[in-house]
């Protein structure tokens, strides 16, 4: 029973996320402002999926080139769940707060 549960879980988030990328919304991200306007070396840090076949890697890429204050990280084997991989979020992890470079291999 409980892995029924931990796989509709999965599809929800799915869904969710596509509602997200593909579904109507109220406001254009392109005309988001910067949430760090004083500090120029703070940043949004967008970690991409390569293998997500879900959202948009172009989409992602496109509004990062438009938003200068969004960093962009590829994750060359993560597809659109890899947040559940637990070596990936450590990385990323280490990434954010010691600023060390992630090694996928």
């Amino acid at each position: 029973m409980q892995g029924k549960t931990n796989q509709q879980g999965e599809y929800e988030s799915s869904y969710r996320d596509f509602v997200v990328a593909y579904g109507s919304w109220d406001i254009n991200p392109l005309e988001l402002t910067n949430p760090f306007p004083e500090n120029s070396s703070a940043a949004v840090h967008l970690w991409i999926g390569c293998e997500d076949r879900i959202v948009d890697t172009e989409l992602s890429y496109y509004l990062a080139r438009r938003l200068p204050w969004i960093h962009t990280h590829e994750v060359p084997y993560g597809g659109h769940l890899y947040l559940h991989d637990k070596d990936l979020c450590g990385m990323i992890l280490k990434s954010l707060v010691l600023g060390e470079k992630p090694s996928f291999e």
